[in-house]
């Protein structure tokens, strides 16, 4: 059979009304046209057994034209063929949905046009494209393989598309012009760039099934929140950059299931304006390049825990509200360079432990409101190669140092407020600096009972400034607990105020290296 152009009407009226055609063991050497002015227009490929299936190898393919007014049904109840054409379904103000129950195979494109696109089912092609001016939705549980881009466009309104099935593409791109962009992907093999944006709501790409490995960027962009969301439950692997921006709202980059994360690219996640920046998830993660996590006037959030977890760059958190950053992953977790923390006007926390290690330096800067700093807990092997740099603002912030070490110069300033200084079981390699500024602040040094010593192998200089504060050391013995000053000239000054040393309780001045000025003995 040459080509086959069939031109309907309105099917009974322009607001209703139904047109047929169907396909039914067919098999055509040109090109299918299917034009209708209105309406109903219900395309359908019928059974023909699996040994004479419907083929069109014309290099136009199959087209369907609903007209301004009219939908487009296509249903592939058997499996069809366009090896050389297009599959292209249009219309202006109604809808197009295919639905594909058998093998569909495409030589070039599918192209689904209307203001409501819907699309269902296994289908192969060297492109796929769906452009809705109000919406494009999809449910596709069988395989989507595309040798070529995937493209959904959505102008005016919503996208919502699940691909639930294996997937495999050139690219993926999907823009929802005015509305929320929701896209899911399961087991995505995608050899280069994954995009997704929207342009007035939320942006959420899910990325699942037992594999997922996506070999270009991955952008989500969303006007207000963004997410991608790994909920892969093997692996998953990005092998360039991954990048999450939100313009007023949220940004997130969650791991929510019991895969490995792997990311061979720089990783950036960058809230809005008063919105959440957040990286988290419990299992192992393998990122080669930087971290950086960056709110606007929100909340800025990492948490680093359970599986081993490497990061081969450097990792930022930054927000000008506040900060929460958990690094406590497991043995051999580590930040190959250096680590930088910069809090706002908001409380800050940090909790460092679990035999996480940074290579370099680490750099601690908070703002104005409380700071709760840990660093260290029972695990072996925590701490900073290299610099330790500390800087709270004026309130009563808490810093607790514990079996904790820094391999370099450690720096601490804590400006004023009614400051707790904690620590124990720590060693301090190099010189160290201690400023706690005006304020009522307590230092206590080897006061847990962990029986072992902490150790300042450099000069200690340590300045508790003006207000009326408290200094402990170590442990009455024969405990193992006591403060060590390993270096002539270490000094202690308690600053204006009633200072107060407690050496009746039996802690005892810890060496001849240290000296202690303004401090009163209360008994």
């Amino acid at each position: 059979m040459g080509h086959v152009t069939a031109a309907l009407g309105y099917g009974g009226s322009v607001s209703g009304g139904q047109n047929d055609f169907h396909l039914d063991q067919t098999k055509v050497f040109g090109n299918v046209a299917v034009t209708a002015a209105g309406g109903f227009t219900n395309v359908a490929v019928l059974p023909g057994g699996q040994s004479n299936p419907s083929e069109v190898s014309g290099a136009a393919g199959v087209t369907v034209n609903a007209g301004k007014f009219g939908t487009v049904f296509f249903n592939v109840i058997e499996e069809l063929k366009i090896p050389n054409g297009n599959l292209t379904l249009t219309g202006t103000l109604g809808a197009c949905s295919l639905s594909v129950g058998e093998p569909l195979t495409v030589g070039k494109e599918i192209k689904l046009t209307n203001a409501d696109v819907r699309l269902a089912g296994s289908v192969a092609a060297n492109a796929l494209t769906l452009i809705g001016s109000e919406s494009v939705s999809g449910d596709v549980v069988g395989t989507v393989a595309v040798t070529g881009p995937v493209k959904f466009t959505s102008a005016q309104g919503t996208i919502h598309v699940r691909l639930l099935g294996p997937l495999t593409a050139q690219s993926v791109t999907a823009v929802a012009g005015e509305g929320v962009a929701l896209f899911t992907l399961a087991g995505a093999d995608v050899t280069g760039p994954v995009s997704l944006t929207s342009g007035r709501g939320a942006a959420t790409l899910s990325l699942g099934g037992a594999t997922t490995e996506i070999d270009g960027a991955v952008a989500v962009t969303g006007l207000t929140d963004a997410a991608v969301q790994d909920e892969a439950t093997g692996t998953a692997r990005y092998r360039s950059t991954v990048k999450v921006t939100a313009g007023r709202g949220a940004a997130n980059f969650v791991q929510t299931n019991d895969s490995t994360l792997t990311v061979d690219g720089a990783v950036t996640v960058k809230g809005g304006d008063s919105g959440l920046a957040q990286l988290s998830g419990s299992n192992a993660k393998t990122l080669a390049k930087d971290l950086t996590v960056a709110g606007g006037r929100g909340e800025a959030v990492v948490n680093l825990s359970g599986g081993k977890t490497t990061v081969g760059g450097s990792l930022t958190v930054k927000d000008a509200l506040e900060t929460h950053v958990t690094l406590t992953a497991g043995s051999g977790s580590a930040v190959a360079k250096s680590l930088s923390v910069t809090g706002g006007i908001g409380p800050d926390a940090l909790t460092w432990g679990g035999g996480f290690r940074v290579a370099e330096n680490a750099a601690i800067i908070t703002g104005g409101g409380v700071a709760a700093l840990a660093f260290g807990d029972a695990a072996a092997g925590t701490g900073v190669t290299k610099n330790l740099s500390v800087t709270t603002g004026n309130a009563a912030d808490v810093v607790t140092v514990k079996n904790f070490g820094v391999g370099g110069v450690t720096a601490v300033k804590t400006n004023g407020g009614r400051d707790a200084i904690h620590i124990d079981a720590s060693s301090f390699a190099s010189a160290v600096s201690l400023d706690a500024g005006a304020g009522d602040d307590t230092l206590a040094i080897a006061q847990v009972d962990l029986n072992a010593a902490t150790t300042f192998a450099g000069k200690a200089t340590l300045r508790l400034g003006a207000g009326n504060d408290t200094l402990k050391l170590g442990r009455p013995a024969p405990d193992a607990d006591k403060a060590v000053f390993s270096t002539a000239g270490s000094a202690i000054d308690g600053g204006l105020g009633y200072n107060v040393y407690e050496d009746d309780l039996g802690q005892g001045l810890a060496t001849a290296n240290l000296v202690l000025t303004l401090f009163t003995n209360p008994v």
